[in-house]
């Protein structure tokens, strides 16, 4: 159940960046509540579910050994997410903990089962109608993940190289530079 003062702080936050980095800050500062503001952001019904979205991943830019603790409770239920707010800030998570494993080698990491999981999702925002903003992280995602698996490259080359021609722009540019760097 959701605390009345954690679900005040998440009520306060409007569409500034400044206002989300202020509750992603005192979050981070009263950590006893990260576990029910997951809870809140993988409850697909609830009212407060984006504004969660956007506090998750502050605090994964921001503190991200904190979120590590719970990153089982986030994988676990990371394919059962559907909105599409919501989606964005988890393929930025995702894409938070990639770098953090595989390119900073910090003390962050992801197990196998942690990686299947984010190559399935991230595949499935790619072929399936997602927005742009889902589908970027997913290929940097994709293009980390692959450096251990390469059948992983195969087939987000074939992927991009089929969508390229009727995308966005930001997805054409992320799309060739990923390219560029896995062939």
């Amino acid at each position: 159940m959701l605390s009345n003062i954690l679900k005040l702080k998440l009520s306060e936050i409007d569409t500034s960046r400044n206002k989300r980095e202020e509750i992603a800050d005192w979050i981070i500062n009263n950590p006893r509540y990260l576990p029910q503001t997951l809870n809140t952001y993988f409850s697909s019904n609830n009212s407060l579910l984006v504004k969660t979205a956007f506090v998750l991943e502050i605090i994964c830019e921001r503190e991200l050994s904190l979120f590590s603790e719970y990153q089982n409770i986030f994988f676990k239920e990371l394919p059962k997410i559907t909105n599409s707010s919501a989606l964005r800030a988890s393929a930025k998570i995702c894409e938070i903990l990639c770098k953090e494993h595989y390119l900073h080698h910090s003390s962050i990491s992801l197990n196998i089962d942690e990686q299947k999981i984010m190559t399935e999702c991230c595949f499935n925002w790619l072929i399936t109608e997602q927005k742009v903003a889902c589908q970027v992280p997913a290929m940097t995602c994709l293009a980390l993940l692959g450096m251990e698996s390469n059948w992983i490259h195969e087939e987000l080359k074939q992927i991009l190289i089929k969508n390229i021609p009727n995308k966005s722009a930001g997805y054409k540019a992320r799309a060739r530079k990923v390219l560029k760097e896995i062939t």
